[in-house]
């Protein structure tokens, strides 16, 4: 009895012991601490036209926030969002804005030179850790025209392009580095 107590303690501790170092292991693969800051609406850039429709549409600045938050929980421990996110947050934060939406609204047929243009969005952020950055990219996708896709409505496109920016983003939370390019940025 008194060995399989032993035994049965030695287990218990060598568990604790994992799982003590694979918590530190997974720490490791971020910056910061085990919170990350993102905020709940992605604005667009004050200089950027975007027309009315894409705007009120779309709904590109709840959906990257909501995209990008989702994708950042694979990275951080807790992803939480914020009305206000900038340089001055305590903590571990990313500021996102939305720097350019191309292509006009209706079909994959509309847009950037038209004849079957497509979409992009870019996103440009960086990652502060108590007012001190640590990282800044630019992120861009293009949603081509191909197939069907001429007959997808814009929203459509774009969405696409969010989910998968934000993906870009999560991957380079990972390891962020200043001045990154992201995407169809590179």
């Amino acid at each position: 009895m008194n060995r399989q107590k032993k035994t049965y303690a030695d287990g218990i501790a060598s568990i604790s012991v994992f799982l003590v170092l694979a918590g530190c292991a997974s720490s490791g693969d971020r910056i910061g601490g085990p919170v990350l800051v993102v905020p709940d609406k992605v604005r667009f850039a004050d200089e950027i036209k975007v027309s009315t429709n894409v705007r009120l549409d779309c709904a590109l600045e709840n959906k990257v926030a909501k995209y990008v938050a989702r994708e950042a929980s694979d990275v951080y421990d807790q992803v939480q969002t914020s009305p206000q996110v900038t340089d001055k947050t305590p903590g571990t934060v990313l500021t996102l804005q939305i720097t350019n939406v191309s292509g006009d609204y209706g079909t994959g047929w509309t847009g950037a030179g038209s004849a079957g243009g497509g979409k992009s969005l870019t996103v440009q952020g960086s990652l502060f850790v108590n007012g001190r950055e640590h990282g800044s990219f630019i992120a861009r996708r293009r949603t081509g025209v191909s197939g069907f896709a001429p007959y997808r409505r814009t929203c459509d496109m774009l969405d696409k392009d969010a989910k998968v920016i934000a993906a870009d983003i999560a991957k380079w939370l990972r390891a962020p580095a200043m001045s990154s390019r992201l995407g169809d940025a590179k």
